[in-house]
Order: C-alpha cells, then structure tokens, then sequence
C-alpha cells in the first residue's frame, strides 16, 4: 500500500495535506506544528517500506524523494522540514514555537537544525540494523554508538541551558521521535543520558505530543515497533 488517507483535525474539507511517516522525525516536526498552530489538515501516509517515496505520483510533487511534504492540493508543494516549518511559523504566528526573543530565538534554531542535521543521521544505520534491513559489524556498531555519545553529551548540555522559552518549540517535536529511534537502535541510551530520558517523558505530558501519538497513523507505527521489541527480547 502506498498512500493512505487519514484525517487531521476535521472531516470537513482540509486546507493542506501532510505527506509523511511517523517514524521520521522530520515528519513529526510538521506534524506537531500543525497540531500546535492549530491548522487542519489530511495526512497522508506514505509507505516508505515499500518505496512510494520514489513513484512517479509522489515524485511529482516532492522531486527528491523525501517525507514530508505539504500540499495544498493546487499550487503549494513544499518540501524540506525546516522549509515547512518556518512557512507555518511565519504564516500562522498567532501560535509561536520559536521565541521572539533572541538570543533564544536562533539558538533554538540552530540547536533543532544540529539534532536534524547532525545527531539523526549519525545514527541511520544502526536504526536499519535494529530493523534487519541492514547487518553492521560490531565495530562498525561501537563506532556509531561513540560517535551518538559525544553528539548526544553536547546536545543535552545545550538543551538544558536552553531551558524553555516557549511552551512548545521545534527541538521538543523532532526530539520526541528522534529520542524513540535512538532508543530502539542503541536500547542503553536511555540509561547513558538519564537526563534526555527525563527530557522525552516529560514531553509526553505536552497536548500537543498527546494529540500527535493518538493519531491512527502514529498508532499504527508505535504498535510496530512494539512487535520488534518484543521480538528482539524475546
């Protein structure tokens, strides 16, 4: 199955449609925006397991491939995260997830762009390892676990001197998937950085994260996942 339509906050006609996948945490930055600002929307599962990504249908309207996307349905295709999350935040500013204060306001830009950019895809292939798409050598494992560790040390030194200047920013929405990947490829991170795993579960008490994981797609991901855990444990 490639696309799967599930609805966003009405059943009325939605002013955009999100193309995405909950396990990418890029998606789940969008998602969460959306849900913060408030704006109704269709989301549209892309199945990435099966390559929909890259059908001439969906390369139509992203040229490169990639989750997510938002669509208007007529002549609004963005793709990129950050692309689409600084459209929603400067044309929805009723509801802000930047500070308007800086210097907190670029720092907690360039924080979420070095957890987007620089720590997510460090950890790639250990996450298809964990899912058995790929086999990585233990040292070549041990190699991306250091590598986590010393980028994982600086990001949550820097988060926590952030503190939290808004209600709900950028870093909480990508950190929340980011945080469940990173646990699933390398099951001891939450005992190294005890601190991010306090960070993580307090967000599950944000109604913003709360209405993202009641999310039929999101649902249907996290029921998944547990079913490789278990496995793996078993």
């Amino acid at each position: 199955m490639a696309f799967i339509c599930l609805s966003g906050l009405s059943k009325t006609m939605s002013q955009y449609k999100l193309y995405g996948h909950p396990v990418s945490p890029y998606s789940y930055l969008v998602h969460a925006a959306l849900v913060c600002k408030e704006i109704d929307f269709e989301y549209i599962y892309v199945d990435l397991t099966s390559g929909a990504q890259k059908k001439t249908e969906f390369l139509d309207l992203s040229p490169y491939g990639q989750v997510p996307l938002l669509s208007n349905g007529d002549d609004l295709n963005i793709y990129e995260s950050w692309a689409i999350f600084e459209y929603l935040e400067e044309t929805y500013p009723k509801i802000n997830m930047l500070p308007k204060e800086q210097p907190y306001r670029a720092i907690t830009r360039s924080l979420c762009l070095a957890l987007m950019t620089g720590i997510i895809p460090s950890f790639r292939e250990l996450f298809l390892h964990g899912l058995g798409r790929i086999q990585l050598p233990v040292e070549v494992q041990q190699n991306i676990i250091k590598s986590m560790t010393e980028k994982l040390t600086a990001f949550q030194a820097q988060r926590l001197t952030l503190g939290q200047p808004v209600v709900f920013c950028p870093i909480d929405a990508v950190f929340q998937q980011a945080w469940q990947n990173m646990c699933f490829a390398w099951p001891l991170a939450s005992e190294e950085f005890p601190q991010l795993q306090e960070y993580f579960e307090s967000l599950q008490e944000s109604p913003i994260i709360q209405t993202v994981e009641s999310h039929p797609a999101v649902k249907q991901v996290r029921e998944y996942f547990k079913g490789i855990i278990a496995a793996r444990t078993a």
